[in-house]
């Protein structure tokens, strides 16, 4: 049919052109649609229709098929072909998945992404959400395309495990819930779970069953120690033990499953709930003596705070033995009771953590060094200072007790005493408090350079305390004088440089000479003015430069040599009104002092009594001084003026010895010394 219509169209065109000249048009559409030949007149142009082609877009006519001469409405003077020229259309390839679109000319090739998705794997791309018309294509499709992946879940192996021994394998999808196989039971295990997430699977897994041990629970009879709380074991396991109970005076001898202790205890696994049993022994050993009564040989137990028995067996203990107490090293406080009659040497040797001993009354005697090497001892109570209370020499020096062993933590205590057998002992330097609960006498030297000590409690009963007793006591703060104490003997507190504070009590009746010599630190002394004293020796207060005050009785008459020398913060001392003689030296360089007022019966102020007391500037004298000894006043640069209670005649029958120093020094009499 086609051939016949071009055949018709060739002899139209060649009647026509047998009347005027014209020429065909002819169009190769490349595949494109198709456009009917055209006879036009030679000379002529046309519009010619364009064509149409899936997939392209059409690009213009062309003169020749290499498509390189573009027609361009020219007019046509002869037969022509014109070729039509197409560009393919641009498609895009979308993908219901987060990659990019491809976008690509129409019939090109492609090449299609492979996703990736955890636990699954890639099965194609498709055309359909159902996934059930596969995209093969190579090249870019007509129109693109919208393309839907497709995914296989992995599989993964999963192995149960209980205790080691395999339960079960399952095979699992990936993200897919496990159904977990029945767990057996096991003695003394509550099944808590297992240790994987069985929601989801992601990976082969190895999940093991999770048990926690049953918790049974231990109860403690301390049969009257100290209580201790219920603790929860696991089953199997042994007790792990806590700190033995304490009981006074007691050793533990272990723990039974029993109250009749005929099963002990030895880390038996715990199976279910128990109560264990604390079994005692006595802490001592004793050692029956020839006169019927015990000694304590051996304390083997670990009290903190103990009594020392007073029985066993019904019969006294009268004793402690040698070494009985040699490192108990908990041992903090010890009360000896009053039937223990002696305690032998190093009976408490090596406690290096005891603070405290309190010695009974009815002790006789305690032997040397019954308390060395107690390097942490605090306060100490005994009935007497030394070995006993008729102990000489040595023997009766206060570190008697601690021995001539040097030990930790301890200060050598030099003995002035020329005994062959020993020149010192050693105290330790934690011990501050002593108190004495007995005797008369504080013996000569006893505390004699011991200088840890801070404070003395003495009993009532102490009527002397004798010389050098405290002598270089450095460390002593506080001593409380005894009731019944009539005498201070000489050099008693020589330079016990921490005394603050001394008040005598009424009985007092002599302080001997340079008993508190050198005491620095010394502030105020009380004496009652009723107080029975009525000889103070010479130098007792010598160098006390803290010295502000003192109150002296009415008793005392005279002031002796040196009394207040060198106190040199001395600023108010109350006279006596029975002061009848201030003698050499008294109040020499007491450079604080600002007035004196002599007693209405002074009789004597002696050689240098107020020498080089540079302050000095108000005397008052009474008209019943008779003696006025060598440079009474000498030094005193302050001192303008001496007021004398008689007249200028009565003042100059005064004998005087040698005073420069008053020649410039005005008298003014007739006032009345009340």
């Amino acid at each position: 049919m086609k051939k016949y219509f071009v055949f018709l169209f060739l002899c139209i065109l060649f009647l026509c052109g047998c009347k005027n000249k014209t020429v065909m048009i002819a169009f190769n559409s490349n595949g494109g649609s198709y456009i009917m030949p055209e006879i036009i007149e030679s000379g002529k142009s046309i519009e010619i229709t364009s064509p149409t082609k899936e997939g392209f877009n059409f690009d213009g006519w062309y003169y020749d098929d290499a498509l390189t001469i573009p027609y361009n409405n020219e007019t046509f003077k002869r037969n022509t072909t014109l070729y039509a020229k197409w560009t393919p259309k641009t498609y895009t390839i979308a993908f219901d998945y987060d990659i990019e679109p491809i976008e690509a000319e129409f019939l090109s090739e492609i090449n299609l992404p492979t996703p990736t998705k955890e636990g699954f794997v890639f099965d194609g791309w498709y055309t359909s959400p159902y996934l059930d018309k596969p995209f093969t294509a190579q090249y870019m499709p007509l129109g693109g395309a919208y393309l839907y992946p497709k995914w296989t879940p992995k599989t993964f192996q999963v192995k149960f495990y209980h205790f080691g021994g395999l339960l079960d394998i399952q095979t699992i999808n990936y993200n897919e819930r496990i159904t977990p196989p029945i767990v057996p039971s096991r003695e003394g295990y509550i099944f808590t779970g297992w240790d994987h997430d069985l929601e989801t699977i992601k990976s082969d897994a190895i999940i093991s069953a999770m048990y926690i041990p049953k918790v049974f629970i231990v109860d403690f009879e301390t049969n009257g120690g100290t209580s201790i709380d219920s603790i929860a074991v696991t089953y199997g396991e042994s007790v792990s033990m806590p700190a033995p109970p304490q009981k006074p005076l007691k050793v533990f001898d272990g723990w039974y499953l029993d109250a009749d202790f005929k099963e002990l205890y030895q880390n038996t696994q715990v199976t279910n709930n128990i109560t264990l049993y604390a079994k005692w022994k006595d802490a001592f050993t004793y050692v029956l003596k020839y006169d019927d009564t015990y000694e304590i040989y051996k304390y083997n137990g670990s009290d903190e705070i103990i009594e020392i028995p007073s029985e066993f067996q019904s019969k006294k203990v009268t004793s402690i033995g040698e070494n009985a107490f040699i490192n108990s090293t908990n041992l903090k406080k010890v009360i000896i009771n009053n039937n223990i009659k002696t305690i032998n040497s190093y009976a408490f040797y090596d406690c290096i953590n005891l603070e405290e001993v309190y010695i009974g009354d009815n002790v006789i005697q305690i032997e040397e060094g019954a308390l060395s090497s107690c390097s942490k001892l605090k306060k100490l109570t005994i009935p007497f200072v030394g070995k006993s209370k008729d102990a000489t020499d040595s023997e009766s020096h206060f570190a008697f007790i601690f021995g001539k062993k040097e030990f930790y933590n301890a200060y050598n205590v030099i003995l002035p005493l020329n005994d062959p057998l020993c020149r010192s002992y050693f105290l330790p330097n934690t011990l501050e408090e002593v108190t004495i609960t007995s005797g008369k006498k504080i013996k000569d030297y006893s505390f004699y350079n011991c200088k840890s000590i801070k404070k003395v409690i003495l009993p009532d009963s102490i009527d002397t305390i004798e010389s050098f007793a405290f002598y270089k006591c450095s460390g002593l703060e506080e001593i409380k004088f005894p009731k019944d104490l009539e005498v201070i003997e000489e050099y008693s507190f020589y330079d016990c440089i921490n005394i603050k504070n001394i008040e005598i009590n009424n009985n007092l009746k002599e302080i001997k000479s340079y008993a508190f010599k050198g005491c620095i630190s010394l502030k105020n002394v009380y004496i009652n003015k009723e107080s029975k004293l009525n000889l103070l020796g010479e130098g007792v207060f010598l160098g006390c430069i803290s010295l502000e005050e003192i109150f002296l009785p009415n008793s005392i008459e005279i002031l002796p040599n040196n009394l207040f020398a060198y106190c040199s913060n001395l600023k108010n001392v109350n006279l006596p009104l029975g002061i009848k003689e201030i003698s050499k030296y008294c109040f020499y360089n007491c450079i604080s002092l600002r007035f004196f007022i002599s007693s209405p019966l002074i009789e004597k102020l002696d050689d240098y009594s107020f020498g080089n007391c540079i302050n000095l500037d108000c005397v008052y004298i009474s008209i019943s001084l008779m003696y006025l000894g060598e440079n009474v006043f000498d030094g005193c640069m302050r001192l303008e003026a001496i007021h004398y209670e008689g007249t200028i005649d009565d003042w100059e029958n005064i004998t005087k010895e040698s005073n420069q120093f008053l020649e410039d020094v005005n008298i003014i009499d007739s006032f009345l010394l009340k």
